[in-house]
């Protein structure tokens, strides 16, 4: 995949956010209908007729209630220790504004938002010029998915830090990376050789010898935006055991080839990046926040 297939990043100097990793043709196979906003996309939810699944493109510095955003920067000596909260999600206003325009000429159907589903979410915050990460945070289990951001900085990821909070771009980067699980086609072979009854244990023995190979390849789309499909459960064993008792002797299988198909949910990784730079001074945040949270006594 080149970077002209990819969804535009934060190293793309023509936008600034993004959903990396997937080419918006192969997206668009995955989520039937999903559009894309600049600052998130939008697909049809198929579970409920007038809802749209909605995830941001571009994750956030918190913002507290008069508009000040929760970052915090202690200079002390030749370290400085940073604290950032941030976020992945779409900001209320947007929402209801979307919701507004998608419900126009339709007042009796209301529209209905739901954030994806996504799962395994983790958040870093890294250096942009290398992608060094500086500091790790484990995200709220649920939207607007927090995470706060404790780093003890000097040398050059200090002076970045400084330029970032002044406003300078293309030094730090927040990213989040998650799962999001969509519905998806899997092709299945499994070929080798099989003595005596066709059940699901002389499968399994069999495939734990190395008698028997199993593939399982999915929809090309999932398959390049770099999704795994799971490997052969009970059911599909026991399918694959009828079928060889339906087209073979049953005291002596020999070598076979089978081809299935199913559907399954497909873990389909996902990321999205943001520069940090805030444009200015991040105000008066973190009011709880002391100097001695940061410095550890050596005695």
């Amino acid at each position: 995949m080149t970077d002209d297939d990819a969804f535009p990043t934060v190293n793309d100097p023509a936008a600034d956010r993004g959903l990396t990793g997937i080419r918006p043709e192969v997206l668009s196979e995955i989520l039937p209908g999903v559009m894309n906003l600049g600052d998130m996309i939008l697909w049809p939810d198929p579970e409920r007729a007038g809802g749209y699944r909605f995830l941001s493109l571009r994750p956030t510095v918190t913002s507290n209630a008069d508009g000040s955003r929760r970052v915090n920067m202690i200079e002390a000596g030749d370290a400085a220790f940073l604290q950032v909260s941030a976020e992945w999600t779409v900001p209320a206003g947007r929402l209801e504004a979307l919701r507004a325009d998608l419900g126009a000429g339709q007042e009796d159907r209301p529209v209905i938002l739901s954030p994806a589903a996504v799962t395994q979410v983790t958040a870093v915050l890294e250096r942009i010029d290398n992608g060094e990460i500086l500091a790790e945070a484990r995200p709220s289990d649920l939207p607007p998915f927090t995470a706060l951001f404790n780093v003890q900085l000097s040398g050059e990821a200090r002076a970045l830090a400084q330029a970032a909070l002044a406003g300078s771009e293309g030094n730090l980067r927040l990213r989040y990376r998650a799962v999001l699980e969509q519905s998806g086609r899997a092709e299945i072979r499994i070929s080798g050789q099989l003595q005596g009854d066709a059940t699901v244990e002389a499968l399994r023995q069999a495939m734990q010898a190395g008698e028997v190979d199993v593939t399982v390849r999915a929809d090309t789309a999932f398959d390049t935006a770099g999704a795994g499909m799971a490997p052969p459960d009970e059911a599909l064993l026991s399918q694959a055991a009828l079928m060889l008792l339906t087209s073979s002797r049953p005291d002596d299988m020999g070598a076979f080839t089978l081809e299935l198909e199913r559907e399954q949910l497909v873990p389909v990784p996902v990321e999205a990046a943001a520069d940090l730079a805030l444009g200015g001074s991040p105000g008066s945040l973190f009011d709880a926040l002391l100097p001695s949270q940061f410095f550890h006594s050596t005695d």
